[in-house]
Formats: C-alpha cells, structure tokens, sequence
C-alpha cells in the first residue's frame, strides 16, 4: 500500500504555528489539528495580540494652553489612562500640530513657535485624544518710562512704568523688575523705586516675551535745611556753649561732605568760631 499524502503540518510544532482563517474579516482565526497516533483534537483560537495602547480610555494634555513668543519653546505633557483611571505608563503618545505654519511639536511634546497666531496640538494614544491651544504673537519692543529720573532725597520714591508694543499696539506684558545696584536704588516689582544711597544706577524691566528696557535713576541728595542743636539757650555772660550743625536733605538725612560756616549776627551779644 503506497503512503497516505499529507498535505498538512510536517509535525506538531508546526501545526502549532499554523492557523486556518476564516473569510469573514475580523474575526479570530481557528486552529485544529488531528495528531494521528494519539487521536488528539486540539481546537483553539489565533487572533492579534492586544495592544498596550487598546487599554487606554483617556488622554490629558498639560498645560491646556500657552501665549508664546515668536521662535520660544515650551514642553508639553501627556498622560494616558485606563478605564479604572490607573496611568498607562507604556503608551504611546503620537503628538501633531494643526498648524505647522504657525507651531511645530516632535516627539517629545517640544512645542516651537514659527509665526504669529492660533493652532492646537493634539495628543493621541489609541483611539484617545487630548490638545492644548497655542496663541503665537510676535516679540514686542518694552519701553520703560522716565527713561531718567532724579531723585533728591534718602527715601523719596517714585513709579516706573513698562509698555510693550508690536506692530498691532500694546502688548499684555508681566515684567521682572531689578535694581543693578540696590545700595543706591531699590525697586519692587510692581516698579516702584526709592532712594538708598547718592549715586547712579539703571533699573531694568524685564518682560516674559524676553524684550527689555531701563531708566536711568540718579539719587543727587539735596541740602534742605540745616538743623542746630540745641537750638536756643540762655547763658550768663561769658559762660561758654558748644552747638552742633547737621546739614539735611528734605528726609531728614544727613547730605554728606558739607561743612557748616558759624557766624554770629550780633557780636556784641556772642561771638562763635
């Protein structure tokens, strides 16, 4: 008797790897074989393996939108989350930008500003989405004013104010404010300086979009009055007194490197030297 033909699985591990599929498309794929010394009936089911990112729910994009300066960058971030809210760690994310135009974004979330206006990226895992809304305006020009300012006395204050304008008008704008030299000018952060010491400094605002502008303050202190202490007394003839003489600025601070002249307007009453 000549051999049967088989046309089948050469052996059990190949029968293994081998799957019969239906027509019907999307559904799983059967698996029989017939082991012929041991009247074996395997029957089991082949399909794809099921995708990390099939488990995801839910996409959140942080931050949900950003105001960036034309060639600025910022980090976006995307977390991916199950249907029991745990975090899908190995899911990919794939990010996309509406507008290349106006901002780009690569792999990592890397969000760049190409040209002034308004785009939206996306995050996407799975069949899950999120974005955030960009708003891309060009770098302003900042303009502090007084660009000089003089101040007169230890202690007087004084408000500096910043603009920053591009090409369609003013600008919102927050701004960092420092004194280069604190010993001479302080300034707070809503641009108010004071006086600290005599000399000359520049105080810069410094705006988020990166643009920035100065006044020059010089504190020059100013002699108001001079106060002598005591400043009346009744002596007997001949009876000496010592006075001292304290040249002040409108504070009440004492101007420096000035030296008071005594002198009396009547001699024949008390003479001073």
């Amino acid at each position: 008797m000549s051999p049967r033909s088989n046309s089948g699985p050469s052996s059990l591990p190949d029968a293994l790897s081998t799957c019969i599929s239906p027509k019907r498309s999307g559904a799983p794929a059967v698996l029989i074989v017939a082991v012929s010394l041991g009247f074996a009936l395997l029957i089991s089911t082949c399909g794809e393996p099921t995708g990390v990112n099939d488990s995801v729910v839910s996409v959140s994009v942080s931050p949900d939108s950003a105001l960036l300066v034309v060639s600025d960058s910022l980090v976006a971030t995307a977390m991916a989350r199950d249907a029991r809210g745990n975090v899908v760690v190995s899911a990919a994310v794939v990010w996309s930008s509406r507008d290349n135009r106006t901002a780009t974004v690569n792999g990592r979330g890397l969000i760049t500003a190409i040209h002034r206006g308004r785009t939206s990226i996306i995050a996407k895992a799975g069949a899950s989405m999120d974005s955030l809304v960009i708003v891309d305006r060009d770098r302003g020009t900042t303009t502090v004013s007084p660009h000089t300012d003089t101040l007169i006395f230890i202690g007087q204050g004084d408000q500096l104010r910043a603009d920053t304008r591009d090409s369609s008008g003013l600008l919102p704008g927050a701004y960092a404010w420092v004194s280069r030299n604190p010993s001479v000018v302080t300034v707070t952060q809503t641009g108010r300086i004071a006086a600290r010491g005599v000399g000359g400094t520049n105080v810069v605002a410094l705006e988020d979009g990166g643009s920035r502008d100065s006044s020059r303050v010089v504190v020059a202190q100013r002699l108001a009055r001079v106060a002598v202490v005591p400043s009346a007394i009744s002596r007997p003839v001949a009876r000496l007194q010592l006075f001292s003489a304290s040249p002040l600025d409108s504070g009440g601070t004492v101007v420096p490197g000035l030296k008071p002249i005594w002198s009396s307007t009547i001699r024949s009453v008390a003479t001073i030297d």
